[in-house]
């Protein structure tokens, strides 16, 4: 069984098409809830894996695969105000 994955920005897919899927979180090897898609875009840093079964009920796991990237994204200048003024 093919269980390699391909990694694209914060995007994880597994290539072995046509299965059933469940991503875990490696660092305790739970489910990810609503997770069971071919791909799987992380929201937060971490390892992830894929469970892929096949037809035939065969289930093996992909190797963990590390995200790094994830951040918060660029704040806009009118959220953050600093008051008073220590300038003027």
């Amino acid at each position: 069984m093919d269980v390699t994955t391909s990694l694209v920005d914060l995007t994880i897919t597994a290539n072995n098409a046509g299965q059933t899927y469940q991503w875990i979180d490696c660092s305790d090897d739970s489910q990810i809830v609503g997770e069971t898609g071919q791909s799987f875009t992380a929201t937060a840093n971490g390892d992830y894996a894929v469970v892929i079964t096949d037809g035939d009920g065969c289930t093996d796991t992909s190797a963990c695969v590390n995200i790094n990237d994830v951040s918060l994204g660029q704040l806009t200048s009118s959220l953050v105000k600093i008051y008073p003024n220590p300038s003027v």
